[in-house]
């Protein structure tokens, strides 16, 4: 894959031996700041809460992207 979010397909964090994508750290706090959102009843948690869940959608294909964490 080629383009300008390579980095953020790629990106890693190393916590405790394990590397951990950026994609599941960003989707996790996506899904945080939904949640809070939701319970103040925001309108933004929706558009919010769907960046999240695509990013993690994108964890869960990493077979399909080629992720550096095992399959």
């Amino acid at each position: 894959m080629t383009g300008p979010l390579d980095w953020l397909f790629d990106a890693t964090l190393t916590v405790a031996g394990h590397d951990v994508l950026w994609r599941e750290i960003l989707g996790n706090l996506f899904g945080l700041a939904s949640a809070v959102g939701g319970l103040r009843r925001r309108v933004w948690a929706w558009p919010v809460g769907i960046v999240g869940n695509v990013l993690l959608f994108t964890v869960f294909l990493g077979a399909v992207f080629h992720t550096p964490q095992t399959v």
